[in-house]
């Protein structure tokens, strides 16, 4: 059973808006942030009027009241995910090929989607649920929110019920299976039948490697990142917004609403440093979430353990798990190497960490050239 579909831009800014709500915590963090920080500013301004002129002004108030309703309506409109939808695009981190025509097929032992040149396939153990958002369907995977289809995609052939009931029916065949079970022709892309391949162990230690190597590409991004650098500006004028106004609110020098001395309470002892810590994060602190997340078991089952890998010089393939994939190197913005392995990264994002232990020199050699051969490798100073 196949349906095909056209993604367009804005089913993919609905979907950022639908992971920002998934991820209520960070679309929280980001909005009292910024309603923080203009907490401050307002401190900070009134407490210069007052000291200068002697009397209170309501000019930074209402400065602040059109402030706060500006950042409540960049954030909860499509502003803001559109803003972030065009420097993804220019960064790479959204796949070559995502906005465009989409074909997803149910084959008897698993499902593939496909685009761009790129093919993603998972077995139904790893079909986590299906959801309706607006008239759309959600699909969701062990790894998230995997894709949005469109209404438009049953407009003709395939109907909508027909789809839900095969893919149930599917999964619930394939319930309980277990992650050894052979399932025939799973792994075989078409392009790949010349390629390279090695067979690797993936591990906790390979897990810890890659989570401090991708920490440390962060820190250097967000150091060249001008929103970063902004946002690091606005955790420095908070601190110092919060010292100034427990100055004077200790020495009784300006007399202003109590809330005013909780905001910069809050934004002194809890907000600047988390603005530090998501920009500029410690390895000690990247090592920790990692370990605190093996010891979770949040990784996806068969995330850690029996991987294979084929490469050529029109892409990468990789499976573990329930899930494979093949990928052209274009879809891919770096191939970073250091001691241990090769990382490969969409933008921002680490799509694969490959250890280099099972490697041979010949193939080292090879995998080397065809990352090269694309423009993409990169090699890893600490």
């Amino acid at each position: 059973m196949k349906i095909t579909y056209r993604m367009k831009k804005q089913d993919y800014l609905d979907s950022a808006k639908l992971r920002r709500v998934l991820n209520s915590q960070g679309a929280t963090l980001i909005r009292l942030t910024g309603l923080l920080a203009v907490a401050s500013g307002v401190y900070l301004s009134a407490a210069a009027l007052t000291r200068t002129t002697g009397t209170e002004h309501p000019v930074p108030y209402v400065i602040a009241f059109l402030a706060v309703a500006f950042f409540i309506v960049v954030t909860d409109s499509r502003i803001l995910p559109a803003l972030v939808f065009n420097q993804k695009l220019k960064g790479k981190e959204i796949p070559e090929g995502l906005i465009g025509t989409h074909e997803l097929e149910l084959l008897p032992n698993y499902l593939q989607i496909s685009y761009g040149g790129h093919n993603f396939r998972f077995r139904y153990p790893a079909i986590a649920g299906l959801s309706n958002f607006k008239k759309n369907i959600l699909l969701f995977t062990i790894t998230g929110l995997l894709e949005v289809i469109p209404n438009e995609a049953f407009l003709w052939g395939v109907s909508r019920q027909d789809f839900l009931e095969y893919l149930e029916e599917r999964a619930q065949a394939f319930e309980g299976q277990k992650l050894d079970t052979p399932v025939k022709g799973f792994t075989e892309f078409e392009g790949m039948e010349t390629a390279d391949q090695v067979n690797i162990d993936f591990s906790e230690e390979d897990v810890l490697h890659s989570s401090l190597l991708h920490n440390r590409q962060t820190r250097r991004k967000n150091l060249k990142d001008p929103v970063m650098l902004g946002w690091l500006a606005i955790a420095i004028f908070v601190a110092a917004g919060s010292v100034v106004g427990l100055v004077d609110f200790a020495t009784k020098r300006v007399a202003l609403p109590s809330i005013i001395i909780a905001f910069t309470y809050i934004i002194s002892l809890i907000i600047a440093p988390i603005i530090f810590l998501r920009i500029l994060p410690p390895d000690a602190l990247a090592e920790r979430l990692a370990k605190k997340a093996l010891k979770a078991e949040q990784y996806p089952e068969g995330f850690i353990g029996k991987r294979t890998i084929r490469w050529n010089e029109a892409g990468i393939q990789y499976a573990y798990g329930f899930i494979a994939a093949c990928l052209n190197w274009s879809t891919l913005s770096a191939v970073i190497e250091d001691d241990q392995g090769f990382y490969l990264y969409q933008g921002s994002n680490m799509v694969l960490a490959i250890p280099k232990k099972p490697f041979t020199e010949t193939q080292l050699s090879s995998f080397r050239k065809a990352a090269d051969t694309a423009g993409l490798l990169k090699t890893e100073t600490k």
